[in-house]
């Protein structure tokens, strides 16, 4: 599939309309030449002429296939739960621009750039790229027929006309030198050849090229029939399900290889050309730029050595395939760069290839759009002149073809790569060349009548086969739905699907590179399914997606047989694993009938599920899962998107959706009617019943809009001048965490401790460590937090204690009932004698060994943390039931929930199994050494969460009062992450599991469309009826000035007080603290320490905690004393809080106005949307209906950016105001800027907001009543 030279020359034929617009007398020549006239010459071939295959080419196997369960779940299998594992190691996200929108080039002349806009190019290129027309398109392909046209008529030569072409596609930077000059050379030559020769105009030509998007206009060299033989239509008989535990074939279907053998590993994967990864792209110019080893999800096609993998691993997981069908497309898609030599080079070799890895096996190949050269290009067979012939391609494919195919088919296959074959008696398979249905086909133009006289002969095939009692299997590349189909032909080959339903009982299609299906219908009712094709996924990634292919069981030989598809199996690669831990792994995705829950595979059975998808967004969203394969880079679908997928699957005719798609179409239109429409019905239903008890939009939970605060007590503030932070330091400054919008905060561990790990190795659960002060100081924070209306947020460690609480010391002495308490075990013998050696290879978080040797025990106890933190054993339900006594304690101290420490460690594997190397660093004391399968996020985890939230929310009914939550720490996948929300039987988990992906998933060099990945994963996973969170800092990660640039405080804190649900912010990020240096001497974090002088500095938490910085004073007003715990950082005299109160512009005061708007209805209710505006502004967009729109703009690059909003929202004004501005912006607050042209300086930010006019105001009041 490629169309890309079509953007091209478009592009450069605007900028001659503007050159003839502005200088005329250069197109006034009188030298018109004539135009050409040509007719088609004469071909006498008939369909009978043809030999057939009636011998049958499949010998029969006896195989007995096992059939997927029908009401299996397959993500369980094997396969997924390796992957799902390795998803465990530290996430390294392919990078990978998901919404690229080039910057405008100012270097255009300005009647070009405003004639560019108006025809909206960008869009063109994407629409052509895509297949997805519309009216933007048809303007520009008519305005560059036309002038082409044009120019013919004034006699420009064929040179003139190449050479112009390729001097503008380079002035107009549309793409790279080389690529313009093989576009302008490898199709300028064919197109300029054929319209020489045609009559019909540019109307008519772009209504034959793009279809329904540009009028079904009507033309009378493009309109044509075949014709049936006078034999009547058998009675359609209902289909009846396949025989249960018959015979089937097993059937391999490969699509869309597109085997690049220049692919590069680490070459430039974001060039600027149609084909990437290839060493002619050059070095990559960002980190995330290099093309992986195994391929890339961005337009870069199939590695030499992904292709042997995935051959490989077929040839031994399905040794069993009876036969294997090939739907083409092989050569890459460097389309302005081939040639037919390179083009025979790559099939001669993947025909080999496929010969020796599956030796004996016949293979039902079809042609792809991509075989000839230049692409799309496949002339009839009356054309013969030598430089024109497709013959070069079609002798080769007989003689290659052959390998597998008896020698019936050469005629056919000689004259137009079509062919048919008895695969065994009673079942037969054709294939078409869909090239003659390809409106990118120019030779087309000349005369589209059943070129090369193919669907004629279909007709005699099927015929032939009615007679004989044949079922047929039929096999291409272009799916006949698609937009790609010629529509004329396309309504001819639904005929005679219609009319031989009887016969045909699948076909199978590429081309998309999508994992789809097409369902026909009778056209005289469009209630009964009659035939189904099935479209295959592609191997090539091309572009977002996993490799793929699919397994068929078709019903097979035994008296009843239907030769129906049984069921099938899609088969993937996970891209981004395989290039993470550089071992490639192929896994069922899905089997059909027991993921859609399908009685069987008949028509009637997918004309059912589009049904079940169109009434079922849930059922809907499985499908788009598996139509993109899974890929971790797939877009958003929204409604429109639902609508047009689901569109495709009941359009085996193309150019016609609004004859078949009206009813899907209005049912999702009707689902997806928003409260605005119900608000102005009700007001309008109400007027003669004003009592009527209207339902309205209900106000979130308090913490479902929090923004909620991290202190690191021990650096927050302290009030005895020991250098340590206390409670009585907190509570001196809740009046600033209240000033500055804060609802909740949570206190990292205040309990008594030995202080080895700072306060997560408890020695009590139920005391104050004596540092931060006492009981009666706590209960004094709370009372006052609660006055000033803050809640408070306990920090529970349930995975481990201190080695000196009470419950380990009588563990260690096993005095009776605390024997197992912990995780303790003999080890294994040592082989050279002496102690027993650890039970296994598991590491802690902190370097070496999670296994201690106890003398006094002789045992080894478990420690995932510190040797000092042994772990609980959440396998004993005593230990179970101390921890939610201890949560309890606390609920009757009037907390307001808890934040749960290292959730995913509370369980380990019980056969203590030797974990997998990650091979992510060589370091084996290092915890990334290890992939943690058997020790984190074991099933058993979730399942304990669920269980302390039953107990919180026991606790609510019983004594009332607001929600109390919890909020997990847990950095898994957001697969797991999705479970900790609630279980699949509704089990409810955590209010709040952290999302950390602000942190784990960006940095400096990150673009906008990473932002906007991250926003977008998070919300893919967020159950219905819940909230997400973010967190953007953390005491145990660098802090966000330093970690992302202090120059984009600012805007870092707008987008994340601008994203919907609750935040998190760390104590500091708001007035900008950065990391302090903290020498070997004054480190004192035990991960720092346990890893040594020369790696401590790569480890140490110490630099984020340092003490907050409240004024200019010594110690930045953190202490009256001589000393902190930590150094204060140097900058502290400039960066504190009483600088920041104090200056007109500051951090603190950006992030106290985000906190005001949080406020708002739109902030609190409204709907949220990220954008990526180019490669580095982002926008996230508020929007609530009737409450105003507010629009946050981010630029982190280092570029002054243009941008217009006005796709942004739903209409907006001309103009937008400013509501908050960064301290680094030349805006002020309450002036305003054209909604079109918005200009942002490097690392500039600032919220804009659409004025609500007089009317939307009178509802605004009417529904701020009713919301309050």
């Amino acid at each position: 599939m490629s169309q890309y030279y079509f953007p091209i020359v478009f592009i450069v034929l605007l900028e001659i309309l503007r050159l003839a617009q502005s200088h005329p007398f250069l197109f006034n020549s009188g030298n018109h030449r004539p135009q050409v006239e040509w007719k088609t010459p004469e071909d006498n071939w008939t369909a009978e002429a043809a030999p057939r295959s009636i011998y049958p080419l499949l010998q029969n196997q006896n195989n007995k296939h096992q059939l997927p369960p029908r009401y299996a779940v397959i993500e369980s299998d094997e396969d997924e739960q390796l992957l799902r594992r390795a998803h465990e190691a530290k996430e390294n996200a392919t990078a990978r621009t998901l919404f690229y929108s080039p910057k405008e080039e100012s270097h255009l002349p300005p009647l070009l750039t405003k004639t560019i806009k108006y025809f909206n190019l960008q869009q063109v290129a994407f629409e052509l790229e895509t297949s997805v027309m519309s009216q933007v398109s048809c303007t520009a392909c008519k305005a560059g027929a036309g002038l082409l046209q044009h120019y013919i008529r004034t006699g420009k030569s064929k040179e003139e006309i190449i050479k112009m072409i390729y001097q503008y596609c380079v002035q107009l930077k549309i793409q790279s030198a080389r690529v313009c000059e093989g576009v302008s050379q490898l199709f300028g030559v064919e197109v300029i050849y054929v319209l020489k020769r045609i009559t019909i105009g540019p109307d008519e030509i772009c209504s034959f090229i793009i279809g329904d998007a540009c009028g079904d206009i009507y033309n009378p060299y493009h309109e044509w029939e075949v014709e049936f033989p006078p034999v009547p239509k058998p009675d359609p008989r209902e289909l009846g399900l396949p025989k249960e535990a018959a015979p089937v074939f097993k059937v391999l279907h490969l699509s869309d290889t597109h085997f690049d053998p220049y692919y590069a590993e680490g070459s430039n994967a974001d060039c600027n050309e149609p084909l990437c990864c290839r060493l002619t792209n050059g070095r990559p110019t960002t980190p995330n730029g290099a093309a992986g080893k195994w391929g890339d999800y961005r337009k870069c096609d199939t590695p030499k050595r992904t292709v042997d993998h995935m051959l490989n691993h077929i040839a031994d997981t399905h040794s069993d395939i009876d036969f294997i069908i090939w739907t083409g497309d092989l050569p890459p898609h460097d389309v302005w760069n081939q040639t037919k030599e390179e083009n025979l080079k790559v099939l001669k070799e993947t025909v080999t290839q496929m010969t020796e890895k599956f030796p004996g096996i016949p293979i039902f190949p079809a042609l792809g759009n991509h075989e000839s050269a230049p692409v799309n290009s496949f002339p009839p067979p009356y054309v013969q002149q030598v430089d024109s012939s497709i013959a070069w391609l079609y002798d080769e494919l007989d003689v290659q073809w052959r390998r597998w195919l008896p020698a019936s088919v050469s005629h056919t296959v000689r004259r137009g790569a079509f062919y048919s074959v008895l695969v065994r008696p009673g079942y037969r398979i054709i294939s078409l060349n869909m090239n003659y249905c390809n409106n990118k086909n120019w030779w087309l133009l000349l005369n589209s009548t059943d070129p090369a006289t193919e669907l004629q002969w279909f007709i005699y095939e099927l015929q032939s086969a009615e007679f004989a009692g044949e079922k047929v299997h039929v096999i291409g590349h272009i799916p006949p739905g698609h937009s790609d189909c010629l529509k004329v032909w396309s309504r001819n080959y639904y005929k005679i699907v219609s009319r031989f339903e009887s016969t045909i009982t699948a076909q199978f299609f590429g081309h998309t590179h999508f994992d789809e299906f097409e369902v026909f219908y009778d056209p005289h009712d469009l209630s009964r399914a009659t035939s189904i094709a099935y479209i295959g996924p592609s191997v090539t990634p091309y572009n977002d997606l996993n490799p793929g292919y699919r397994i068929y069981y078709i019903d097979g030989d035994h008296d009843e047989t239907t030769r129906l598809v049984v069921d099938h199996e899609s088969w993937i690669m996970n891209l981004k694993e395989a290039n993470l831990y550089d071992y490639p792994i192929w896994y069922k995705l899905y089997s059909t009938r027991a993921a859609y829950g399908m009685k069987g595979l008949r028509p009637a059975d997918w004309d059912q599920l589009i049904n079940n998808m169109t009434d079922s967004k849930e059922l809907f969203d499985l499908y788009y899962k598996h139509y993109w394969k899974a890929s971790p880079v797939k877009p958003e679908c929204d409604y429109e998107c639902r609508k047009r997928i689901l569109c495709d699957a009941k359009s085996g005719r193309s150019h016609d959706r609004k004859y078949f798609c009206e009813e899907v179409e209005a049912k999702i239109d009707e689902s997806n009617k928003g409260w605005k429409d119900w608000l102005f019905s009700s007001i309008s239903s109400s007027s003669s019943s004003s009592g009527s008890n209207l339902t309205v939009p209900t106000s979130r939970d308090w913490w479902e809009k929090a923004a909620f605060y991290q202190i690191y007590p021990r650096s927050f503030m302290d009030s005895d001048g020991d250098g340590v932070g206390d409670l009585n330091g907190i509570a001196s400054k809740l009046p600033y965490l209240k000033s500055i919008g804060v609802k909740a905060f949570w206190m990292s561990p205040i309990y008594k401790s030995p202080m080895v790990d700072f306060g997560y190795d408890i020695s009590d659960f139920r005391d104050i460590h004596e540092e931060f002060g006492t009981m009666a100081d706590f209960e004094r924070l709370v009372e006052q937090a609660h006055e000033l209306g803050l809640k408070v947020i306990m920090d529970f460690v349930p995975n481990h204690s201190s080695n000196l609480h009470e419950w380990f010391v009588k563990s260690e002495e096993r005095q009776p009932g605390y024997e197992d308490y912990y995780v303790w075990h003999d080890g294994k013998v040592n082989p050279a004698g002496g102690r027993n050696l650890p039970p296994n290879n598991w590491i802690q978080a902190f370097r070496g060994s999670a296994w201690q040797w106890s003398d006094q025990r002789q045992q080894y106890y478990l420690h995932q943390f510190t040797v000092e933190q042994p772990d609980l054993n959440y396998r004993n339900p005593t230990v179970v039931q101390e921890m939610k006594d201890v949560l309890l304690f606390w609920l009757g101290k009037g907390v307001d929930g808890f934040r749960i420490d290292a959730v995913p460690t509370l369980y380990e594997d019980t056969q203590l199994r030797d974990e997998p190397v990650s091979g992510l660093t060589d370091d084996p004391e290092d915890t990334n050494y290890l992939r943690h399968i058997y020790t984190q996020d074991l099933p058993e985890t979730v399942e304990m969460v669920y269980e302390w939230r039953e107990l919180i929310d026991a606790f609510q009914a019983e004594h009332g009062g607001e929600t109390r939550v919890i909020m997990t720490e847990a950095y898994s996948t957001l697969d797991v992450i999705k479970t900790y929300y609630a279980s699949s039987t509704g089990r409810l988990g955590s209010h709040m599991p952290f999302n950390f992906r602000l942190i784990t998933e960006v940095d400096k060099q990150s673009t906008a469309a990473d932002y906007v990945k991250v926003v977008k994963d998070w919300m893919s996973i967020l159950p219905a009826g819940q909230v997400p969170n973010w967190v953007m800092g953390n005491h145990d990660r660098p802090r966000v000035a330093t970690r992302l640039g202090e120059e984009r405080i600012d805007a870092l804190n707008m987008v994340l007080l601008s994203l919907s649900g609750a935040s998190v912010t760390y104590q500091g990020e708001e007035i900008g603290m950065t990391d302090v240096y903290i020498s070997w001497e004054d480190t004192v974090d035990p991960a720092a320490c346990n890893a040594g002088k020369d790696l401590y500095a790569e480890k140490s938490r110490d630099p984020c905690r340092t003490p907050f910085q409240w004024d200019d004073t010594a110690m930045a007003g953190f202490t009256t004393g001589s000393k902190t715990w930590l150094p204060v950082g140097e900058r502290y005299r400039e960066v504190n809080v009483q600088a920041q109160l104090a200056a007109e512009k500051s951090h603190l005061k950006v992030y106290q106005s985000m906190m005001e708007l949080r406020k708002t209805k739109t902030y609190q209710l409204g709907t949220v949307k990220a954008v990526a505006l180019g490669d580095s502004v982002l926008a996230v967009v508020r929007e609530l209906t009737n409450f105003g729109t507010y629009i946050t703009l981010a630029n982190f690059g280092s570029q002054i950016e243009v941008i217009s909003g006005i796709t942004l929202a739903d209409a907006l004004p001309g103009k937008l105001y400013f509501e908050v501005v960064s301290v680094n912006s030349h805006n002020i607050r309450g002036g305003s800027m054209a909604t079109k042209d918005i200009v942002l300086l490097p690392n500039e930010a600032f919220v804009l907001k659409a004025q609500i006019g007089p009317v939307e105001r009178v509802y605004s009041s009417i529904c701020d009543s009713w919301l309050q």
